[in-house]
C-alpha cells in the first residue's frame, strides 16, 4: 500500500478515475493533512477488479468510490470496507422516515409497470436501491414511455437496467434550498449546502448560526435518532419556500459527494471509529 504522511488507524482505498482534478487533488491533500494512510486505485470497466488489485491483509481500510468499488471491498472482504448495506435501499428506509420525506408519495414498481399517475405531468423517479442503475430525474411521462420502451422492447443499453429492476417515483416538489449531511456513529460531523433555487450552490453550514440553520441541524439530528441504516451514511434535506424541511434520500457514505463539507473532520471521524 502507498502511505500518506505518517500512519492512520484507517486506511483507505481511492478511486482516482472517478472525481474531477479539482475535487480529487483536494482530497489526497486532506489525506495528507490528516497523516492517513491511502492507496489510490483505478476500477476496471465492467469487471470486478482494480488497478492495483485490492489484497485484504486483515487491517482496517475503507473505501471511497463508485458503488463497483463498494461491491468489490465486499467481495475482497475488506472490513469495515464500505457502509453500504441493504438498508440503503428506499424500499426500507423509507419506512423508518416516512413521515419525514419530501416525496411521501413514492410509488414502488418495477420499471416496466411504472404508471402514468399524474395525468401526463412531470414526474420524478429514481433507482429504489443505492446503486446507481441511472440517476434521479424530473421526467415527462412521453419521455418516460420511449425510455421504457427502448429499455424493455430494444434492450437498450450498456447498464443492468432493465425492465424488473425496482424503482421508486413521485410527484414533482417546489424545492429552495438542498443540504448534505454527513453521519458518523449517530452524529453529524459536517454539512454542506449543494442546491439554491434549482442552481449548484455550494456552501459549507458547519457553523451557521443563523436560526434557519440551527433548525436544519436540530431536525437532521432528531430524524437520525429514531433510526440509522448504518454507522456511517449521508442524509440530503430539502427545504420548501415555507421554510418547511424534509427528508430527501438516504444515500452510501463512501459513494457520495463531499460539496463544501469540511473533509478533514469527515476523515478524522472514520479514523478514529472503534471496531
Amino acid at each position: 500500500f502507498t502511505k500518506g504522511i505518517g500512519i492512520s488507524i484507517m486506511h483507505w482505498i481511492v478511486q482516482n478515475n472517478l472525481f474531477n482534478e479539482e475535487s480529487h487533488s483536494k482530497f489526497i491533500s486532506m489525506l495528507d493533512k490528516t497523516n492517513t494512510a491511502y492507496t489510490l486505485v483505478k476500477v476496471i470497466p465492467f469487471s470486478n477488479q482494480t488497478e492495483p488489485d485490492i489484497v485484504n491483509n486483515n487491517e482496517l481500510a475503507i473505501v471511497y468510490g463508485s458503488t463497483a468499488l463498494n461491491n468489490i471491498s465486499i467481495d475482497k472482504g475488506l472490513y469495515p470496507g464500505t457502509f453500504l448495506n441493504g438498508n440503503h435501499d428506499l424500499s426500507v428506509w423509507s419506512k423508518y422516515y416516512k413521515e419525514y420525506l419530501l416525496n411521501t408519495d413514492y410509488v414502488i414498481d418495477k420499471f416496466s409497470e411504472v404508471k402514468n399517475l399524474w395525468n401526463d405531468a412531470n414526474f420524478f423517479i429514481r433507482p429504489c436501491g443505492d446503486d446507481k442503475l441511472f440517476g434521479g430525474q424530473v421526467i415527462s411521462w412521453k419521455e418516460f414511455k420511449e425510455w421504457q420502451n427502448k429499455v424493455i422492447n430494444l434492450k437498450e443499453g450498456y447498464t443492468t437496467l432493465n425492465g424488473d429492476s425496482l424503482v421508486a417515483y413521485s410527484s414533482c416538489k417546489t424545492i429552495k434550498a438542498e443540504y448534505r449531511f454527513f453521519i458518523i456513529d449517530g452524529k453529524i460531523i459536517s454539512a454542506s449546502q449543494y442546491k439554491k433555487d434549482g442552481r449548484i450552490f455550494y456552501k459549507n453550514i458547519d457553523s451557521d448560526e443563523a436560526l434557519s440553520g440551527l433548525f436544519i441541524f436540530y431536525f437532521v439530528s432528531y430524524v437520525i435518532s429514531t433510526w440509522k441504516p448504518s454507522r456511517g451514511f449521508v442524509i440530503d434535506v430539502a427545504q420548501d419556500n415555507d421554510n418547511n424541511l424534509s427528508i430527501i434520500e438516504v444515500n452510501c457514505l463512501n459513494s457520495s459527494g463531499f460539496y463544501d463539507i469540511n473533509t478533514e473532520k469527515l476523515i478524522l471521524a472514520i479514523n478514529g471509529m472503534k471496531y
